[in-house]
């Protein structure tokens, strides 16, 4: 576990903030950019977010980083924040995430696990292109999927997208064929880009009442034989 391996470095270090004093940087007050490699030296590839730091554009993009451990403070992954992290294979998502910008994780191919994101808000484009994220459970509050957001997923299975979902963009699961089940609870069909599940035959679950006005919704009616009602769901 992260926590265990934390608790060993610390105890091993006695006291992590004074450590990172030592090495003539103030814990509380640094740039993550200031930290990258500190940390990913000091623990085996392994990157772990001070409390209350705040994460920049590009922080660790590229970086030789196997996993990552956030606190609760961080509410934000900017833009391409960890954007070809070839290494990357975990990392945890506090609940208080409310913005992944684009590209954050774009072609971080090994990162891997599940999503769930009850507090997402906004999501930018190609956020998870590319990568073997395998369900999506939750995706908070968010209105807008960007385009591409999970494009070419090759071990993506299910998602579940929320009822306050207004639009969906272009290639928003394209090319991601592992897709055994989409849910989309929102009761009006989102505006939809050109084939946001094209490369997938998966069944597109949806508020009984709402079938057929998914059916015949522009962009939409390309999946009207996969469009089926959610009462008829099965695990």
């Amino acid at each position: 576990m992260i926590s265990d391996e934390l608790n060993r470095i610390i105890k091993a270090k006695s006291d992590l903030k004074d450590f990172l004093q030592k090495m003539g940087i103030d814990a509380e007050d640094a740039k993550v950019s200031d930290l990258a490699t500190i940390f990913s030296v000091l623990i085996d590839n392994m990157l772990i977010i001070p409390k209350g730091t705040e994460l920049h554009a590009g922080s660790f993009s590229s970086y030789n980083i196997t996993r990552v451990f956030l606190p609760e403070t961080v509410s934000i992954i900017p833009d391409s924040c960890f954007n070809s992290c070839g290494s990357l294979s975990s990392i945890n998502f506090p609940k208080s995430i409310s913005t992944i910008g684009r590209s954050a994780f774009a072609t971080a191919g090994k990162l891997s696990g599940e999503l769930d994101l009850p507090n997402l808000q906004n999501l930018g484009s190609t956020a998870f292109v590319s990568t073997n994220i395998s369900k999506i459970i939750s995706l908070g509050n968010l209105k807008l999927l960007s385009s591409s957001a999970f494009c070419v997923c090759p071990k993506l299975i299910s998602a579940v997208l929320p009822d306050t979902l207004t639009g969906i963009e272009a290639s928003a699961f394209g090319g991601s064929a592992a897709l055994k089940y989409i849910k989309c609870l929102a009761t009006i069909p989102p505006t939809s880009g050109k084939g946001p599940f094209d490369g997938s035959v998966c069944p597109i679950y949806v508020p009984d009442a709402s079938v057929s006005a998914y059916q015949a919704s522009t962009n939409w009616i390309a999946y009207a034989s996969r469009i089926k009602p959610l009462s008829t769901f099965i695990e």
